[in-house]
């Protein structure tokens, strides 16, 4: 009965069969992973094969009045054969419920903790894989070499089976999306185990792994994150239609409908001024971050040191409030890891950083049908500018890290494209991060990080977003009527896109909206509308492969063109805190150290433009660098003599770095016309306007570790080339050695460097020249240091002697020792 008061009560499985005829079912599963449901075709198959050999190896036993005597009616037919045992293990892999018990039941021990073991899941190592409960055991006692089966092994091994097996088609012609193709497959049971180990899980570990791994990671991000730290998710949703007015669609609208782009971006951060607040009230089940009492700093928006995420699960009473300060009042909070069963923690509230997340969700609306990465290149900068405009300006939010998070769509986000654009980011965004310090206390680097989800797990509140627009744009178009409008267009139609993005604004984009989803998920609907015209896709344009990009989860981009990538992500406090290379707990070799996951390597990999123009456009940007950067140095000199600390760039020198240390310590007059000078191996082209600047070069000193960031003054002799630095100073180029040939070190002075060579080693530096073309930055951050151990004394002497000849006596003579070398660090 459909009233609510009737007291006729029916069962579910009634009430569907009483369904008129013309109720359809209406459940259907949509966007499913691939391989997660190619896997659940073979389970549903090796649930069923206990039940296929439980008669072969536990057999009925016969009633004990009719049994024979002696006869033990407990034997198996099996209990005599080699593989029973194989077979046996292999049984118990199939009675595992799940998809990831039986993964990690095929892998060795600890595969999937942390960082995971990286052959077990690629599926290299020799120890582990289905292969040790089929082709490498219980298979040798089933089949002969032929794969015929042999007349020993059960003959349930024969038995008939069916399964599902998905494929992805090739894609005909470029961009064109591959569709899936289902194979019905029937075979023996040894075709189908065969099939299950090459097909399945040759790589299914490593997507299971994938999927777990990013879940947890998601967790750990929304745990230790502060503010400023925008978390931004981006995602296509289908194209939407727009129906005909009121619905009365003519027979040509089924073949061309009218649709429009929706691109959908959720933004969020924690409000700054809720996590400094001391005495504001807190509300039971919300977010917060424990400080140690002796490292809590009020105003700060970085949590301290030894912070602690956690849950209030118990409020102050209303006595308790009006008796007590507000800062001193105690709230009852479980940290995160703790049993249910463990009493609460009773912590004063200036102790307690209030969590409180502000999300605002972006509808981008175009007319362009082309999802690609210049599209989405475009929507991300409009969003950008919004944030800008009203947070970053007006001082109202301090960002100084962004962490953009994606599926792995390779159209429009998972290329080098566009983490090519992404290169650029923290040089557009440095200003954002102006007046923060670490917990270090030292400047912070705006940092920007890509995060890709696991393939075909990437759904979430994005994908609703979408759905929710099109299905309300949908429905305000039927529902309009002159005495119920529905549409909020000026002329109260939608027959564009245009007109879409102007009805979602005028639906969502309002006051009233912002004021009832105050306590929602998504706060706030900023929309826009883009017209194809502003999305710009420049022609000719190639970029450098990612060597191993589709087994890469993680990019952080060091500088243009340039980027770091990680196999997984971290969330751990340590690598929230790695900054950039040389900054915070990240050293210049991109080690993040104290991370919980110290397997999980950062590597450099280029996206640089790799066609003529984007080369040629590169060579100009770094031309008018090394300029302006020599004009400082002009103004420098004019009016001091003091020496300079410059980076330089390795063009030649058969060593691996990209960069070398000097100090600058004068400069010659400008190049009138081109030309050469002598160098140290050749000449050295200069052209006009460039000028010859005069330096002391600096070696590395084995005392700086692996980080090599610890240099003394590099004099002339059996080595004549001067190493350089892994971390150029602050806002420096870290490691690497790309870009090198051409030109070598010296110009005027080298003669001096090829007698010293020789054997007459100055008591100083060697003053050579460089091309001011080749200067990198000026002023870099360098600190005097003592040397190792200390160093030798001035007044301390030193013994020596030759070796005597026979009937000659040994001299000995004494001489004072050299003072030690100075040696300086990059901080």
């Amino acid at each position: 009965c459909a009233r609510l008061d009737c007291p006729i009560k029916i069962s579910f499985s009634v009430f569907k069969k009483l369904r008129p005829w013309y109720v359809r079912r209406a459940k259907q599963e949509t966007c499913l992973c691939k391989q997660c449901e190619n896997f659940k075709g073979f389970q549903t198959v090796l649930h069923s094969l206990p039940k296929l050999f439980d008669p072969l190896l536990d057999p009925p036993s016969a009633d004990a009045d009719d049994a024979p005597d002696g006869d033990d009616d407990g034997e198996s037919e099996v209990d005599g054969w080699a593989g029973k045992a194989a077979l046996l293990n292999l049984l118990s892999f199939c009675k595992l419920p799940s998809k990831s018990d039986m993964v990690k039941r095929s892998l060795c021990a600890g595969a999937f903790d942390g960082p995971g073991k990286e052959a077990c899941i690629n599926g290299t190592c020799s120890r582990c894989g289905f292969k040790t409960l089929w082709s490498a055991s219980l298979r040798k006692h089933v089949v002969d070499k032929d794969g015929n089966v042999l007349a020993s092994a059960p003959k349930e091994f024969q038995s008939e089976v069916k399964w599902i097996r998905i494929r992805s088609s090739k894609s005909t012609s470029p961009g064109e999306a591959k569709q899936p193709t289902y194979e019905s497959k029937t075979g023996t049971l040894v075709q189908f185990l065969d099939d299950f180990e090459r097909d399945v899980m040759r790589k299914f570990p490593h997507h299971r792994f994938t999927v777990a791994r990013q879940k947890a990671m998601a967790a750990e991000f929304n745990r230790n994150r502060g503010p400023g730290w925008i978390q931004s998710d981006v995602d296509f949703a289908m194209d939407g239609t727009i129906p005909p007015p009121r619905g009365r669609s003519i027979q040509s609208d089924h073949w061309s409908p009218m649709s429009y782009t929706l691109f959908i971006q959720v933004i969020s951060w924690l409000e700054s001024a809720a996590w400094k607040s001391r005495n504001s009230e807190l509300d039971l089940n919300c977010a917060v971050t424990i400080e140690p009492a002796d490292a809590s700093e009020p105003d700060s928006i970085i949590p301290a040191k030894g912070s602690c995420y956690a849950e209030v699960m118990a409020v102050p009473s209303a006595a308790e409030r009006a008796a007590t300060d507000p800062e001193q009042l105690r709230y009852g909070v479980r940290r995160h890891g703790a049993s249910d069963d463990d009493p609460l923690e009773y912590v004063e509230r200036r102790y307690l950083r209030h969590r409180k997340l502000h999300t605002k969700a972006f509808v981008h609306v175009s007319n362009d049908k082309t999802h690609d990465s210049y599209a989405a290149q475009t929507f991300i900068n409009k969003t950008i500018d919004y944030l800008e405009e009203q947070y970053v300006r007006p001082g109202t939010e301090t960002f100084f890290a962004w962490h953009m998070h994606s599926d792995n769509a390779p159209s429009h986000f998972k290329s080098s494209k566009t983490m090519n654009y992404v290169t650029k980011l923290p040089a557009r965004l440095k200003d954002w991060a102006m007046g923060v310090s670490g917990a270090d206390g030292k400047p912070l680097t705006f940092r920007v990080y890509w995060e890709f989800g696991a393939p075909g797990h990437g759904k979430g509140v994005w994908d609703g977003i979408g759905a929710w627009i099109k299905r309300t744009v949908r429905q305000d178009i039927v529902d309009h009527r002159p005495e119920m409008k529905t549409v909020l267009t000026a002329d109260e139609q939608i027959l564009s896109p245009e007109q879409v993005a102007e009805h979602v604004k005028a639906r969502f984009n309002t006051d009233e909206f912002v004021q009832s989803h105050l306590k929602k998920t998504i706060n706030e609907v900023v929309v826009s509308y883009t017209p194809t015209a502003e999305i710009i896709r420049p022609v000719g344009q190639d970029f450098e492969s990612m060597p191993g990009m589709k087994k890469t989860f993680l990019f952080m981009p060091v500088r243009e063109g340039v980027t770091l990538q990680r196999p997984f992500a971290c969330w751990c406090d340590a690598c929230m805190q790695a900054s950039a290379p040389g900054e915070g707990t990240m050293d210049s070799n991109y080690r993040c150290h104290g991370c919980s996951s110290p397997g999980l390597r950062w590597r450099e990999t280029s996206v640089a433009r790799s066609d003529a123009a984007g080369v040629a456009s590169s060579k100009a940007r770094t031309r008018q660098l090394s300029r302006s950067l020599r004009d400082q140095l002009k103004a420098h000199f004019a009016k001091s003599t003091n020496a300079v600390w410059v980076a330089v760039q390795n063009r030649g020198e058969d060593d691996p770095d990209q960069y070398w240390i000097g100090r600058a310590v004068a400069l010659r007059p400008p190049f009138q016309t081109g030309g050469s000078v002598a160098g140290t191996g050749g000449r050295v082209r200069y052209d006009p306007g460039d000028m010859e600047i005069e330096v002391e070069w600096f070696d590395r000193d084995v005392s700086g570790g692996d980080e090599r960031r610890i240099f003394k003054a590099w004099r002339p002799g059996a080595d004549t080339t001067p190493a350089a630095a892994a971390a150029v100073g602050r806002g420096g180029s870290g490691g690497g050695g790309r870009g090198r040939g051409g030109g070598r070190r010296g110009g005027r002075g080298a003669a001096e460097a090829g007698a010293a060579a020789e054997g007459a080693a100055p008591e100083g530096p060697a003053v050579l020249t460089f091309n001011s073309s080749e200067l990198r930055m000026i002023n870099v951050e360098m600190q005097l240091v003592a040397p190792l151990g200390g160093g030798a004394a001035l007044d301390v002497v030193r013994r020596s002697g030759r070796v005597a000849l026979q009937g000659i006596a040994r001299r000995v003579q004494t001489q004072r020792a050299d003072p030690p070398d100075q040696l300086w660090e990059i901080p």
